[in-house]
């Protein structure tokens, strides 16, 4: 057990980097996964935008 104690102490760097890394990943998959439309595509903003302006030339008498 001591050894063991001794191993993170010797590394406990190296475990916090790869720590972090998995936490980011983990944010970005839970975020990712988030902005998904109910089909499963994903939007892009320029899609976004294009259907917001194309409903407002619609609305537009000019």
């Amino acid at each position: 057990m001591e050894a063991l104690i001794d191993f993170l102490v010797n590394n406990y760097i190296w475990f916090l980097v790869i720590t972090l890394i998995l936490i980011f990943a983990l944010i970005g998959y839970l975020v990712d996964t988030n902005e998904r439309k109910e089909d499963g595509t994903l939007a892009s903003k320029d899609e976004n935008n294009n259907v917001n302006m194309n409903m407002d030339d619609s609305n537009n008498p000019n």
